[in-house]
């Protein structure tokens, strides 16, 4: 036989490949119990629930830090991807040298890794310093002022994780140390799962990444138990309408009047209402009518009680 298959024997070896079968002395099906399936060494370890709610805790922080990093400077931080994979992936897939911040978020458990480029932390802090133009930098060695450097940049972006996570759970950062050689980094076993959160930065001239390593073993304790207790829109509502001043009025009634009346319009003079006498008046909330209410004395002062309320929105 030779060793160039026609046509009409490719197509049929196409066909039974197709068909779930091997072309051979025997014929066999894809289920057949002598092939071996392929099986996943273990399921995921982070829920549903718990993927959830750390995409929303890492969006509000995204919000945060676009709005806090450089305030002279407009910045757009987004994240960019969450996922489960095993930590060896994500240790080998940095580069070397890099910026590599262990912390802890207290009463969470075990270290958390924040993970960005040296160049991205030396742009930042020429922007805090107010240089302005930032360039690429050839790195191949770091001094002890370099590393706090690093720590300090860094430093701020994972205080903003205290505010991202206060609708979850009331955390306290604790940081560690820098490390510039992942591979030094030796707190995890390499099949460990852990979520990798990536964020894109864009800010002044800076078009970067920078991620969040959580490893499964830091919120065990609390997964399947974290919620987020209210939005943070909601919420940030809330505490936005306990300090905002409203223009509330109280109108007795309305007139019209002449240009020329409102003109001779003098101290003592009388107006004259075109209703008839009624405590009952309307109130005002930033000019639209919500409430009814009556006028009457407490406490020896002037007063409006509320006797009906014309709708939910204010």
């Amino acid at each position: 036989m030779s060793d160039v298959l026609s046509q009409s024997e490719i197509d049929a070896l196409l066909a039974a490949m197709a068909a779930g079968e091997m072309i051979g002395e025997e014929t066999v099906t894809a289920d057949e119990s002598n092939i071996p399936s392929t099986v996943l060494e273990d399921s995921l370890r982070f829920s549903d629930k718990d993927m959830e709610v750390l995409k929303y805790i890492h969006t509000k922080y995204s919000e945060i830090l676009s709005s806090s990093i450089v305030s002279s400077v407009k910045a757009e931080i987004a994240l960019e991807s969450i996922e489960e994979i095993r930590y060896e992936e994500f240790i080998r897939s940095i580069p070397c040298p890099t910026v590599v911040t262990v912390f802890k978020l207290n009463p969470l458990e075990g270290y958390l890794l924040f993970e960005t480029s040296p160049t991205l932390v030396f742009q930042i802090e020429d922007l805090l310093l107010g240089k302005g133009e930032t360039c690429e930098l050839n790195i191949s060695t770091f001094s002890e002022e370099d590393k706090n450097t690093f720590m300090e940049i860094t430093s701020d972006f994972i205080a903003a994780l205290r505010e991202a996570w206060s609708d979850v759970l009331t955390i306290r950062e604790e940081l560690e140390y820098v490390e510039t050689d992942p591979a030094k980094i030796n707190l995890f076993e390499k099949d460990e799962h852990v979520v990798l959160l990536s964020f894109s930065i864009n800010v002044g001239k800076i078009n970067a990444f920078f991620n969040i390593c959580i490893p499964y073993s830091t919120i065990e304790k609390h997964s399947g138990k974290l919620k987020v207790t209210h939005r943070s829109s909601n919420g940030q509502l809330s505490n936005n309408l306990d300090s905002t001043n409203l223009n509330i009025k109280v109108i007795l009634d309305t007139l019209q009047l002449s240009l020329d009346q409102v003109m001779n319009l003098k101290k003592g003079k009388i107006l004259v209402t075109n209703k008839k006498y009624s405590n009952k008046v309307s109130i005002l909330v930033e000019e639209k009518h919500c409430f009814n209410g009556e006028v009457g004395l407490l406490n020896h002062r002037k007063g409006v009680k509320i006797i009906d309320c014309l709708g939910k929105d204010v």
